[in-house]
C-alpha cells in the first residue's frame, strides 16, 4: 500500500505525463479488446446448442469437381425428389462415444455402397463438418486472427512508445533513485516500486480502454454490413473482460520492465560522483533507439499487410461480372412457414426475379416495397443488384478497412516514437552539441549528425520489418486476390513511405539541435 500511495502521489505531480501515457495505453487496450470481442463472438463463444461440438453437418462432396462440401437449405418433398438434387441441408449429432473420425469412416463406407448401387452418384461422397466450421469459413477465421494479430502489433508499438517515455522519466528521476539506493533500497525493491507505477498507469488506461471498447463494439455492430459475421451480436461478455484485464496487466509489465530494470541498476558510487552533470546514459540511449526501430519494424509489417489487402479489394471490384448490374432490381419473395403454413408445401410461393426497369429504378423499388409492405412487411427482400454485388465484397472490404486503420495508427505512433527519441537525445546532448559548435562544427554538420543517428535506427527497423513481412506473407495468402503476397512494388512502396516518415521525424530535432547556442550550452551544469 505504501508503494501504491507513493506511485499515485508521483503521477499526480506530473499530470501531463500521466495523461499522455493513460490515453496512449487506452488506445492500444481499447482497440485490442474491441477486435477480441469479435473473435470471441465468432470463434470462442460456444454455439447456442447442447453439446455443439458433437453437432455435424452432413454435406456432399465431389473430389472430381473439387467441391469439398456442398449443400443448400430447402424444403423438399422426398417422394418427388431426384437422387441428383443436391440441395438438402442435413444436421446430425454424433452418438456418445463416437468420434468424428469414426463417423466419417462410416459415411465413406455408406457413400461407396450407394455409389455401387446408383452409378449416377458414384462420384459423390459424404463429408462431416462441425457446426462451427459450417458457420465460420476458413477465410473468416483467417481474417479474424489476422486482425487480432494486427491490433496486437499496434499494442506492442503503444508499449514501446510508453517505454520510451518511462525511460526518459527514469533519467530525470536519477537523483531520487540514487538517493534511495544509497539509503539501502535494493534492486528488487526499486524495480517493484517502478513496476507498480507502470501498473497504475496501465490500469487507468485499461479502464478507459474497456469503456471505449463497449462503445466501439456497439458502433461496429451498427455499421457492419448484413451477414458478414455468422452471429447476431458481438457484445462484451465476461470472457472479453477477463481478456482485457489480462492485456492491461501484461501491457503494464511490458512497458514498465525495461525502464524499471535500467533505473534500478544505477551504480550508486558512479552516480554520486557524476551528480550535477548531464548524462545521456549510453545503455538507456541504446534501448530507446532499439524501441524506436522496433516500432518502425512493426509498422512496416502492418503497412505491407494493409497495402496487399487494399490492392486485393481493388482487383476484386474490377473483376468482370459478365453483366451490367446498374439499374437492375433483385426481388425475392419467400413466404415464412411460421406465418404461412402452406409455405412448406411443394406448391408454395417462392420466387426470385431480376428486372431492369426503364429509367431510374429507385421509384420502381419504392413502389414495390410500398405495395408489398401494405400486405406483409416481413415478406419481400428487394435490393438493387449493385447492393448485392457490393455485399459480396463486404468481408474483404472490412478486412482492408480495419487493417488500414491499424496501419495508419501504427505509422503515426512510430513517427511520434522516432521524433521523441531524437528530441530527448538532443536535449540530453545539449552540452556536447554546444561544445562541438564552439570547436567549429557547422550547423549543417550538427543537423547531419542527428539525422544520421535517427535514420540509422529507422532504416534498421524498416529492413527488419520488411523481412518479417516477407516471412509472414503466406499467412494472409487466403485473403489476397489478384496480387502476389510478395509483390515487389508493395514492399518497395512501404519502404519508401516509412523512410520518408522517419526522415521527417528526424528533421525537427536536427533543426533544433543546430540552433543550440554554444555559450549557453557550455554554461549548463
Amino acid at each position: 500500500m505504501i508503494d501504491l500511495r507513493y506511485a499515485l502521489r508521483l503521477l499526480f505531480k506530473s499530470p501531463l505525463f500521466t495523461i499522455a501515457i493513460v490515453l496512449t495505453s487506452a488506445l492500444g487496450i481499447g482497440a485490442t479488446t474491441t477486435i477480441f470481442s469479435v473473435v470471441n463472438a465468432v470463434l470462442v463463444r460456444p454455439l447456442p446448442f447442447a453439446d455443439p461440438e458433437r453437432l455435424m453437418q452432413v454435406a456432399e462432396k465431389n473430389d472430381k469437381l473439387r467441391l469439398p462440401a456442398f449443400s443448400a437449405p430447402l424444403v423438399i418433398n422426398p417422394p418427388n425428389e431426384m437422387r441428383l438434387n443436391h440441395v438438402l441441408f442435413v444436421v446430425g449429432r454424433l452418438k456418445p462415444g463416437v468420434t468424428r473420425q469414426a463417423a466419417q469412416m462410416e459415411m465413406d463406407t455408406i457413400a461407396a455402397r450407394v455409389g455401387q448401387e446408383y452409378p449416377e452418384v458414384r462420384d459423390w461422397g459424404i463429408n462431416l463438418i462441425t457446426f462451427t466450421d459450417t458457420f465460420v469459413s476458413s477465410q473468416l477465421r483467417t481474417a479474424l486472427l489476422m486482425l487480432l494479430g494486427a491490433v496486437g502489433l499496434v499494442l506492442l508499438i503503444v508499449s514501446a512508445n510508453i517505454a520510451n517515455l518511462l525511460l526518459a522519466r527514469a533519467t530525470a528521476r536519477r537523483p531520487e533513485i540514487v538517493v534511495r539506493a544509497a539509503l539501502g533500497a535494493g534492486t528488487g525493491r526499486l524495480i517493484r516500486q517502478l513496476l507498480i507505477e507502470s501498473l497504475v498507469l496501465s490500469t487507468a488506461g485499461g479502464i478507459l480502454g474497456i469503456a471505449a471498447a463497449f462503445w466501439a463494439v456497439r458502433l461496429l455492430e451498427s455499421s457492419l454490413p448484413p451477414n458478414v459475421l455468422p452471429v447476431p451480436n458481438i457484445g462484451v461478455d465476461r470472457t472479453v473482460l477477463a481478456f482485457a484485464v489480462g492485456v492491461t496487466c501484461v501491457t503494464g509489465l511490458l512497458f514498465g520492465f525495461a525502464p524499471a530494470w535500467h533505473a534500478a541498476r544505477t551504480d550508486v558510487s558512479t552516480a554520486l560522483r557524476d551528480a550535477g552533470r548531464s548524462s545521456s546514459g549510453s545503455s538507456r540511449a541504446m534501448v530507446r533507439r532499439v524501441l524506436a526501430s522496433g516500432e518502425l519494424a512493426l509498422a512496416a509489417v502492418l503497412l505491407v499487410g494493409a497495402t496487399l489487402l487494399i490492392r486485393s479489394l481493388i482487383q476484386l471490384q474490377h473483376v468482370p461480372l459478365g453483366f451490367d448490374p446498374e439499374g437492375v432490381i433483385s426481388l425475392q419473395v419467400s413466404l415464412p412457414p411460421t406465418k404461412y403454413p402452406m409455405a412448406n408445401d411443394e406448391n408454395s410461393v417462392a420466387a426470385r426475379s431480376r428486372v431492369r426497369p426503364a429509367g431510374d429504378p429507385a421509384p420502381v423499388i419504392a413502389a414495390i416495397r410500398r405495395h408489398v409492405h401494405a400486405m406483409d412487411p416481413d415478406v419481400p427482400i428487394i435490393r438493387p443488384m449493385t447492393e448485392w454485388v457490393s455485399g459480396s465484397a463486404a468481408q474483404p472490404r472490412l478486412n482492408a478497412t480495419l487493417l488500414g486503420v491499424f496501419a495508419v495508427v501504427a505509422l503515426l505512433l512510430a513517427a511520434i516514437g522516432t521524433y521523441g527519441v531524437l528530441a530527448y537525445s538532443v536535449s540530453l546532448r545539449t552540452k556536447e552539441i554546444g561544445l562541438r559548435m564552439a570547436l567549429g562544427a557547422e550547423r549543417g554538420t550538427v543537423r547531419g549528425l542527428v539525422v544520421r543517428e535517427g535514420m540509422t535506427a529507422g532504416l534498421t527497423g524498416i529492413a527488419i520489418g520488411i523481412a518479417a513481412a516477407i516471412a509472414a506473407s503466406r499467412l494472409i495468402g487466403a485473403l489476397v486476390f489478384g496480387v502476389s503476397v510478395r509483390d515487389a512494388s508493395t514492399y518497395l512502396g512501404v519502404s519508401i513511405l516509412l523512410a520518408v516518415v522517419a526522415f521527417v521525424s528526424c528533421v525537427v530535432p536536427a533543426i533544433r539541435a543546430s540552433k543550440v547556442d554554444p555559450m549557453t550550452a557550455l554554461r549548463l551544469d
